[in-house]
């Protein structure tokens, strides 16, 4: 009798642990779905967030044409939303840039050596039609030669992150260059100089913000430049997203165009405005 007792108080102990395991783990599940629930929740008010700053921005550039600045802060209801514009004329042409202000260019990115001369001509053989090899470039054949699966464009760069695919640029490299360089960028030479008679882009590479309150060194609205926006809200949770566009002065009535748009870039290839975005608080 006593045995049959001691076995039933075994099992029932037995039984009550296994039922706080399970439920145990029932609670972590649906403590974990709701912190799952909530940051998505966070995010997606960050997002909107920031989508909204930036038709603010938008909307403010095409409201007043004097005294824009080129960076700031505003509020939109409980969310800091920071902004830092670029004007994308002050860039350098990926796909006009000569040579010589390729290799000048590359330099001031940090790239040395023979590398210099090596990425230069790439790029150029990137773009251009022909399937003729420059001096120390690299078309169909070399790329093929090299394991690739790709080999040059033989057309204009369409995303400029085409770059990381040319023979001879890293990860590091494209990091350190993306900002001051563009597709949509005017500059093709050395002409386009800031007040200090350096090329407008070396400041950019240089992450040199004194320059200038106004967005493009004058007093005349850009036509053609990229927003970056960071939303933040009350809880900490962030978002940044990057934008170019381009001001419509004809056509079709439409006030702008959006030409690209990346969201939550944090990180990637927006370090100059993300900095200056970052410490204006």
């Amino acid at each position: 009798m006593n045995r049959q007792r001691g076995s039933a108080l075994l099992i029932a102990l037995w039984g009550a642990m296994l039922i706080s395991l399970v439920a145990g783990s029932f609670t972590a599940r649906i403590k974990s779905d709701h912190l799952l629930s909530r940051h998505v929740v966070e995010t997606t008010r960050a997002r909107m967030a920031a989508e909204a700053g930036l038709n603010q921005i938008l909307f403010n550039f095409l409201v007043h044409t004097t005294s824009l600045q080129y960076r700031g802060t505003l509020q939109l209801q409980d969310s800091e939303i920071r902004w830092a514009v670029v004007d994308e004329a002050s860039k350098l042409s990926s796909n006009r840039a000569d040579k010589e202000t390729l290799e000048s260019f590359l330099r001031l990115a940090g790239v040395a050596g023979q590398r210099v001369s090596t990425i230069a001509a790439s790029i150029i053989d990137w773009r251009d039609k022909d399937h003729q090899v420059s001096p120390n470039g690299a078309e169909d054949d070399q790329y093929r030669s090299m394991g690739r699966n790709h080999g040059s464009r033989d057309a204009p760069f369409q995303q400029i992150d085409e770059l990381l695919q040319v023979n001879g640029i890293t990860r590091d490299d494209f990091e350190r260059m993306v900002n001051a360089i563009s597709i949509y960028g005017s500059n093709t030479d050395q002409s386009g100089k800031d007040s200090r008679g350096n090329p407008s882009w070396s400041r950019i590479l240089n992450h040199d913000d004194t320059e200038s309150e106004d967005i493009s060194g004058n007093a005349k609205t850009p036509q053609l430049f990229t927003v970056h926006v960071l939303a933040r809200l009350p809880t900490g949770t962030s978002t940044e997203i990057r934008a170019t566009v381009q001001l419509r002065t004809h056509g079709d009535g439409r006030p702008f165009q959006m030409l690209h748009q990346d969201s939550d870039v944090s990180g990637r290839a927006s370090y100059w405005a993300s900095t200056i975005i970052r410490e204006q608080g």
